[in-house]
Order: structure tokens, then C-alpha cells, then sequence
């Protein structure tokens, strides 16, 4: 590349000026508003004042913009009126991700995300955007620099650009070919039913719901409104068996709207998604209007999920999440779950551990013996399910017989804490600690000991009454990885110094293996 650095593509203009336009947008429409002069002045007073700042600004930061690859750097140029110049080693390169727009597939053009070691708010460096041919060759050339860069570094032989011989920081060599090699694919029925099957219809519902009397109170949906009100006097009618009825159908309606609209966004968003193991990256492709491109470093790899909705636990299938280390802004923004990113959207749980080994090649942890909680974590969890059911019984008792209605949630209660109880539990196996917990989504996350770097043993007051603890497992991914809830206080404790000693004694290993990592 010229030594004086190159410009973006000059759709950037185009790009950065939408950006700016959305978020100008609402002093915009005001000022628009405030001129009187009927709708369509307003709109485009509107469109005025959303376009010259937002034109004005994107083609200075694009003049502004340049960037270069030198030897093993890749320096950034930026700023319009304090420059400012990043120099990211290339050898601090965690992820090289393409991401395209729906309008930047139209225009034939990417974004480069670069995620370097840091999970500061400095971690990530976007070049948007570059045309597709180049993007596609950046992104080649930084992977085998930075590759190349590492190996210089760790002593070992440089990589090939198909990522034969890079050398993987784990507990066993891992055998790479020449190709990259697919994992999962999945297809439309498959989305639908991850759609399906996810906890988040009931959310959506309830967002439909309130944004259908958003409307209403705006008077944007009168028809609608005049039609409700002419099925509830008809309800009415009927009497309180007919209300119910109507009430119980309204709800499922938006039950099943929202069902729908869970389907079509899973869909949307992991359309045509594949896993592929290239080297020691975990490379991912997916998205129907947004094509999403992104490259997961198996070494920044420090525990994975396997979660099950209500619904997927009988049907026999799982969706797989990665906590990764250093997670960048980009990476926390989409995070779910403590710092956990989607790494499968779903998979059928015969295929967990083949994915599982993907990344962990000695993880087998299909028949290992989990080991339950102290039986007294049922009557505590159903004490704090009581104790707020009761108040408000007590409560509502002196006004009408909602008191009993309050007090007939003591049945679920129960039920509820007994499948609390019967979710948590904890194992062992060489090498892996294994926390299970979850009612409604069902987590076991699978952690190695060489990956863990805190234990924490917690316990509350509560707990101490009944000689119970938490044991927190943290690692480099931020936030407690795992939490093995009410444990026998002595069980909880030998647990934690058990797995001190075993995580120590799997770094020194490593170090052994790996003299290079100590420097």
C-alpha cells in the first residue's frame, strides 16, 4: 500500500452521513415541527435539516480518514479537527470480522472490524467501508500477519494462509488439514424452530401489546379501537364466562403474533449461518439483510454454554454460547448472558459434544455424574418465593378477596422452587468443572480449570442460617462465568480448593508445554 496511507470508499460518505442523519433525527423532525407551515413543509424542513450537517460532516471525517499496512502494524489516521493516529500491532489482532449492511450488499461494499487483546473501550478499529474486493484481500493479509506475527513470537514455525500449523493453546495439539472444516450448517426449518422454541415470544408479545395501546392512546389505531370496543360489549353481554373468553383469546392472540415475530427475526437475523474450523479460528457466516462475518481465536475461548429453553428440552435440542476473553465494545453490545455470545443458535443435542470439542478436544462431558445441591436449597428458595407472596396477601386481604388469589401462588411456588432445586447442580471430570442451574433456560457451562482464574465463595445470611454458599467461578471473559448456588457450606468450600489447585497445576502444565507464555 502507498506509504502516505489510502482512503475509504466513497460510499463511506454515504454510510457515516445515515449515521449522523439518525441521530439528528429527532432535533430534526422538532425544528421541522416548529415551523407550522402543515406536514409537508414539516417533512422537508426535516429532511433539510437532517442533510447538510450530516453531508457536511461525513465528507470531511472521509477526507480526514486514512490507513495503511506496514510490516506488522496498521496504522489509522482519523479526525477532523484533533487528529488522532491508532498504531495497532498486528500481532495484538484477535478478530478480523466482515460486517455488510443490507445497503452496503447493494453497493457492493464491507466493513472491517479489527478486535485487538484489549477490552477497553479502544478494543475494536472499523475501516468502513472498503469494497468488497478489498476488504476480502485486507482481511486475508491481516490474518496471515498477524498469524505469522504470533508464531515469530512463540517460536514456532509460521502459519500457511489456510492456517495448517498454527500453534493452538490447549491441552492437546490439534490436527489441522488443508481446508477449513464445516461444522453446522442450518437451514430455514431450522431457524424457525430455534425461533420457535425461544424464551423471548412472551417479551415480544408483551412489547406488541404495549405498543398497540401506545397507538391507541395516540389516536393512531381508532378503527381498531372501535372494533375492540364493540367485541367487549358483546362480551359483556354474555356476562363473566363470555369477558374471560374474549380477555384469554386477545392474549393468545398476541401470544402467537409474538411467536411469529420471534420466528421471522431468528430467521432474518441467522439466515444462512455456518460454523466452519479454519486453523484455530471459529469462523462464522450468517444474516439475511445484514451478511455478518466474524472470526472467534479458539485460545480466547474460556467457557461455553449449553442453555435449553422450556420448549427445547423435550425436543431434544440446544443452543450453544462462548464466553470469550477480552470481549470488545462490539462483542459486549451483543453479549447475552453474563458476556456470552451466540456461537450455535441451535443444534440437536446428539451434536453438543462434537461442537463442544470443536473447541475444548478433550472435553467429555457427556456421561459425567452431576452432583445435586443440598436438599435444603428447595425450602430456601421456596421461603423467598413465600415470604413477598404472603405480604402481599396480607395486604390485599383487608380491602376484597384478592388476599386469597394472592395467597393460591403459594402452589406454583412450590413447584417452582422443587424445579430450581432439581436444575442446580455441579460435576467434575479431568480437567473441566461443569455447573448446571436454570428453570426456565436450562445452562450447563462447561469450563476447563486451566481457563479459571478467580473462585469466590459467597454466602449471605440467609445461607449461613442454613449452612449453605455460592461458589463463583470467574475467568479472563469478565463477569462469573458460573455459579454452583447453594452448596453445602464444607462441600462449597473443598470444592473451591480443589479447583485452585487443579487450575494452578493446569497452568503449570501449560507453561511446561509452552515455555513462550511465561515471557
Amino acid at each position: 500500500m502507498p506509504s502516505e496511507g489510502r482512503r475509504l470508499h466513497g460510499f463511506t460518505v454515504v454510510s457515516r452521513g445515515l449515521r449522523l442523519g439518525r441521530q439528528l433525527i429527532v432535533p430534526a423532525i422538532l425544528g421541522g415541527a416548529s415551523v407550522g407551515e402543515g406536514f409537508g413543509a414539516a417533512a422537508q424542513w426535516t429532511l433539510v435539516i437532517l442533510a447538510i450537517p450530516s453531508l457536511a460532516i461525513a465528507v470531511a471525517q472521509w477526507l480526514a480518514f486514512r490507513y495503511r499496512l506496514e510490516d506488522d502494524e496498521l496504522i489509522i489516521d482519523s479526525g477532523v479537527l484533533s487528529r488522532r493516529r491508532r498504531v495497532i500491532p498486528l500481532d495484538r489482532v484477535q478478530n478480523v470480522d466482515l460486517k455488510r449492511s443490507a445497503l452496503e450488499r447493494l453497493a457492493g461494499v464491507a466493513e472491517l472490524r479489527l478486535e485487538t487483546a484489549s477490552g477497553g473501550s479502544d478494543a475494536e478499529a472499523g475501516l468502513a467501508v472498503l469494497s468488497l474486493d478489498e476488504a476480502h484481500a485486507l482481511q486475508a493479509e491481516l490474518r496471515r500477519r498477524r498469524a505469522a506475527g504470533v508464531a515469530r513470537a512463540s517460536g514456532a514455525a509460521p502459519d500457511r494462509p489456510d492456517g495448517a500449523g498454527r500453534d493452538a493453546i490447549g491441552p492437546q495439539e490439534r490436527s489441522v488439514g488443508s481446508e477449513p472444516e464445516t461444522l453446522l450448517e442450518l437451514s430455514f426449518s431450522d431457524l424457525a424452530i430455534a425461533g420457535a422454541t425461544s424464551n423471548e415470544a412472551g417479551l415480544i408479545a408483551a412489547g406488541l401489546a404495549t405498543g398497540v395501546e401506545i397507538l391507541d392512546d395516540l389516536g393512531g389505531l381508532r378503527q381498531i379501537d372501535a372494533w375492540l370496543e364493540s367485541v367487549f360489549t358483546q362480551g359483556a353481554a354474555l356476562g363473566i364466562t363470555g369477558a374471560l373468553l374474549i380477555g384469554t383469546a386477545l392474549v393468545v392472540g398476541f401470544i402467537i403474533l409474538g411467536w411469529l415475530v420471534s420466528i421471522v427475526a431468528t430467521v432474518v437475523r441467522f439466515w444462512g449461518f455456518t460454523l466452519t474450523l479454519a486453523g484455530d479460528d471459529l469462523r462464522r457466516e450468517y444474516g439475511l439483510l445484514s451478511r455478518h462475518q466474524s472470526t472467534v481465536p479458539l485460545k480466547r475461548v474460556q467457557a461455553i454454554r449449553i442453555e435449553q429453553t422450556l420448549l427445547r428440552r423435550p425436543l431434544g435440542l440446544a443452543a450453544l454460547k462462548i464466553e470469550t476473553a477480552g470481549a470488545g465494545p462490539q462483542q459486549r453490545e451483543n453479549a447475552q448472558g453474563g458476556g456470552a455470545e451466540a456461537y450455535v443458535p441451535i443444534t440437536r443435542h446428539s451434536d453438543v459434544g462434537r461442537l463442544v470439542r470443536a473447541v475444548f478436544p478433550d472435553a467429555r462431558f457427556e456421561s459425567v455424574a452431576m452432583n445435586p445441591v443440598h436438599p435444603v436449597s428447595r425450602r430456601r428458595s421456596f421461603v423467598r418465593l413465600a415470604v413477598p407472596i404472603v405480604l402481599a396477601a396480607a395486604v390485599t386481604a383487608w380491602f376484597d378477596t384478592a388476599g386469597l388469589a394472592a395467597a393460591a401462588l403459594l402452589v406454583p411456588a412450590w413447584f417452582f422452587a422443587r424445579a430450581q432445586y432439581r436444575a442446580r447442580a455441579w460435576g467434575r471430570i479431568d480437567g473441566y468443572a461443569i455447573v448446571r442451574g436454570g428453570v426456565l433456560t436450562r445452562t450447563n457451562a462447561v469450563i476447563p480449570d486451566r481457563k479459571v482464574q478467580t473462585l469466590h465463595l459467597w454466602e449471605t445470611p440467609f445461607q449461613r442460617r442454613w449452612d449453605l454458599a455460592t461458589l463463583m467461578i470467574d475467568t479472563a471473559g469478565g463477569g462469573s462465568a458460573a455459579r454452583a448456588v447453594d452448596l453445602h457450606r464444607p462441600t462449597a468450600r473443598q470444592l473451591l480448593l480443589t479447583l485452585a489447585s487443579d487450575a494452578e497445576a493446569a497452568r503449570r502444565k501449560e507453561l511446561e508445554r509452552r515455555p513462550h507464555l511465561s515471557r
